[in-house]
């Protein structure tokens, strides 16, 4: 469906000129343009009288079955919070587990390249104790951008 820009009567899209007025159909993205709002369209251009009285001024859209985005509410916001708050916190914990298995293999290979080959022994494990929460915070990421998407909007 299209809207004339002139007399803003609904056609079909299969018509190329609208019947009540004769203006030919918009060339835009989808087939017409949306109608502009001008003063000339803002002023009272047809009136009728709605069942309870009341007079509607003016072009009035056709009601489709449109509906607005649904807020995420209920059971599937307490799964969303839920499983970003096991994200938070499983996620990081086995980053830890890991990084405390695999210490005698990664440290003697890690350690070097920030401190050198000469460095003692202690400065070798606070570099890989440092490496290691700076990957446990990069994993809390996914748990905090799912609560994140899942706060509720005002």
């Amino acid at each position: 469906m299209w809207i004339c820009q002139r007399c803003q009567t609904q056609n079909r899209d299969g018509m190329q000129a609208c019947p009540v007025c004769g203006t030919m159909r918009a060339a835009g993205r989808f087939g017409s343009a949306p109608p502009r709002v001008t003063a000339a369209a803002a002023a009272p251009q047809m009136q009728e009288a709605a069942p309870n009285g009341n007079v509607r001024i003016g072009y009035q859209p056709p009601e489709d079955n449109i509906r607005a985005p649904r807020a995420v509410r209920g059971k599937s916001g307490r799964l969303a919070r839920l499983t970003g708050g096991a994200l938070c916190v499983l996620l990081p914990v086995m980053v830890l587990v890991l990084a405390w298995q695999q210490r005698e293999i990664l440290r003697p290979v890690l350690a070097p390249l920030f401190t050198g080959a000469e460095a003692p022994e202690w400065l070798g494990w606070a570099c890989y104790g440092i490496l290691s929460l700076a990957a446990a915070l990069i994993a809390l990421l996914p748990g905090l951008w799912t609560l994140l998407l899942n706060r509720k909007r005002k």
